[in-house]
Order: C-alpha cells, then sequence, then structure tokens
C-alpha cells in the first residue's frame, strides 16, 4: 500500500510544512479547517498567509510505502530549512500511540463518549492532539475495536465483550 509524503507552501512557492497523507488533497482541507483549532506554529503560520490573502498549496514530493512513511517523512524535514514543523517527523498527525490515546479518552471522556456514534458527534470537539478518525490512524499500529478503544469493550454499541 501507498502514501504519500507532502509539503505545504503558499505563493512565496517555499515549503513551510512536511506531512504525510493517503490523500493529500483531503488533508490540506482539513488543515485549513483545522486552523483555529490550537496555536501551532503551523497554524499561525497558515492563519497569516490565509489573512494575506495567499492561498495554500501541497506539493507531493514522494510517493512511499506505508511500510517506510516515518523514514522518509523524517528523512524529507531535514533536508528543508524554515519549516513549520515541530518536531522530526514519523508521528503521523497527533504523535499519540494507541494506548496513550485510548487512556486519555478513557478518563476525560469515559462516561461521555462510550460509542462509535457519540464519538462522531463529538470529534470535532476533541483536543487537537486526538486523531478524528482513529480506525484509520491506528489502522496498523494497535486499533482493535471502538469497544476496546472507548473502553466499554463492547463488541457494538449493546454487545460486550472480554478483549484478552
Amino acid at each position: 500500500m501507498k502514501t504519500f509524503i507532502y509539503g505545504l507552501y503558499s505563493s512565496d512557492s517555499k515549503i513551510r510544512y512536511i506531512g504525510k497523507s493517503d490523500d493529500p488533497k483531503k488533508r490540506l482541507k482539513r488543515h485549513l479547517q483545522q486552523v483555529n483549532d490550537s496555536k501551532t506554529h503551523k497554524n499561525c503560520w497558515i492563519k497569516k498567509q490565509i489573512s494575506e490573502n495567499r492561498e495554500i498549496n501541497y506539493l507531493i514530493i514522494e510517493e512511499v510505502s506505508i511500510d517506510n512513511w516515518k523514514e522518509r517523512e523524517k528523512y524529507w524535514i531535514s533536508k528543508f530549512d524554515d519549516l513549520t514543523n515541530t518536531s522530526s517527523g514519523g508521528l503521523g498527525g497527533s504523535g499519540k500511540k494507541y494506548e496513550d490515546c485510548k487512556n486519555w479518552i478513557f478518563n476525560n471522556l469515559g462516561k461521555e463518549i462510550n460509542s462509535k456514534t457519540k464519538w462522531i458527534l463529538n470529534s470535532k470537539n476533541l483536543p487537537t492532539s486526538i486523531p478524528r478518525n482513529p480506525t484509520q490512524y491506528f489502522k496498523n499500529n494497535g486499533w482493535i475495536s471502538w469497544g476496546d478503544f472507548l473502553g466499554t469493550n463492547n463488541i457494538q454499541d449493546n454487545l460486550k465483550i472480554n478483549y484478552i
């Protein structure tokens, strides 16, 4: 399976952010939608470009295997100066690991979000450090089920299972 390493740039054509996405066009839209979620260096840069009527675009830098995207993202981040990235790469968006994310959800939202349906309805209100689409984000990095992720042990909204 393939994925893409991409760069964000504005009208000056200088790449200011390197990321990984299976769909860079869709990911660009999410970057633009999430610009007010937090005051990251990237979001501040995007807001400034928009306020100066500059369009944000993306460039596919490399098509890579899903198995080695982390190394390739780190490589490309190391090749550019003046990026808005705050890490050396390979984290995949939020940088959260499955167990860390699961624990945060359970400790902070366990009673409020206890089903996939409630997750979907409330995902816009989550901190930006929590992936909006955990099934995709953790697909090859720990995902078991919604019941496991939300700490309910349900295999469906109303059926429980005991995970080993």
